[in-house]
């Protein structure tokens, strides 16, 4: 072995590194990733940067990615917006799953990372950064603290114990960083992950589960006592309108036994105005033929004048004469009757009608 070997055995691996050229310490760094990835070898990668969809990171020297989905504790995209920020710097162990060197994609798992157990205590305060505000909670972060030495330690601070007067829902916005104090007794602080499950079906907690189940038996005791009030409302307004009905239908019966009356009088009165235009009828017709008898009996007798002036007999013309006179008086008188009836004839018929 050289002496220039030997030495080396004594320096640290960043010093034989700053000895080299730049170009073979990248192939040493290269060839580093390939043999992790080989020996599925566990390496630890430094955040540096954010991506659209996960971390820009460090490992062994070579940049990689780590993907949220990959991360070793789990949020919605919404909460990894408000978030990431805090991973800047902080390290976590992996496991190389691809090394595409030669296109520079190197991805990492970050879900093998363990963290140590964290005992929330009661009557500390903690630091919290707001994730998500709700009208009746805020989910916070407490785990950055730590340096994420636990991990992320994830909670639901509900707005329900008159503890909580540290929580100013109008004023404090997301991704302020509060402090709150972990009061056991009020039991509104509640552990949070975002497991692939629970982000599916967009449920935070059984908490949120349980709130969402309120609102509905809120809703429906509301719609409940809603109906209650109209059966009540009912109740009363049922014998006044029963009242008011049976008032109308007496009176509708009322008016249903006049109009059958008034009907049968015009029946009666109709069937009386039949009989009286039939007797009409009957002696317009016989003042008709009487009055064709009588005009008969005066053209007899003027034949008879005729004949009677034609003769010259005098004496039985006079006569004749004044018969005449009296047959057509009484013809005249025939006549007026006969207007008289045609005219109430009329009158009948337009009544009628």
């Amino acid at each position: 072995m050289k002496l220039k070997d030997i030495l080396n055995l004594f320096k640290t691996e960043e010093e034989i590194r700053a000895a080299m050229p730049l170009s073979e310490v990248v192939s040493v760094l290269k060839q580093k990733i390939i043999d992790a990835h080989l020996n599925n070898e566990t390496v630890i990668f430094t955040i540096t940067g954010i991506k659209k969809t996960g971390f820009q990171v460090k490992v062994k020297g070579i940049f990689a990615f780590v993907p949220f989905s990959l991360m070793p504790f789990k949020y919605t995209p919404a909460l990894w917006n408000v978030i990431k920020q805090e991973l800047i710097g902080h390290k976590f162990f992996a496991k190389i799953i691809t090394a595409d060197i030669q296109n520079n994609r190197i991805t990492l798992d970050a879900t093998v990372t363990e963290f140590e157990e964290f005992k929330i205590i009661d009557g500390a305060t903690y630091k919290a950064i707001i994730l998500q505000k709700n009208p009746k909670f805020i989910i916070v972060e407490i785990g950055h603290r730590y340096n994420w030495q636990f991990g992320s330690q994830c909670f639901i601070v509900t707005f329900d114990s008159v503890n909580y007067i540290e929580i100013d829902y109008y004023t404090q916005s997301v991704s302020d960083e509060i402090d709150l104090t972990y009061i056991e007794r009020a039991n509104n602080w509640i552990k949070i992950s975002f497991e692939k499950k629970e982000k599916e079906t967009n449920y935070f907690s059984d908490y949120y589960k349980l709130s969402l189940l309120e609102k509905k038996i809120e809703i429906k005791q509301n719609q409940v006592i809603d109906l209650e009030e109209k059966i009540i409302q009912l109740k009363q307004e049922i014998p006044e309108k029963a009242k008011v009905t049976e008032s109308k239908y007496e009176n509708l019966l009322a008016l249903f036994e006049k109009q059958q009356k008034t009907i049968e009088q015009l029946k009666k009165r109709n069937t009386k105005l039949q009989q009286n235009h039939q007797k009409s009828l009957n002696q317009t017709l016989s003042l008709i033929d009487e009055k064709m008898q009588l005009e008969e009996k005066i053209t007899n007798l003027e034949m008879h004048i005729q004949h009677l002036t034609s003769n010259s007999k005098q004496k039985n013309y006079d006569k004749v004469i004044e018969m005449l006179e009296n047959l057509k008086a009484k013809s005249n008188q025939q006549k007026i009757q006969i207007t008289n009836l045609e005219a109430q004839l009329k009158k009948e018929r337009e009544k009628k009608e």
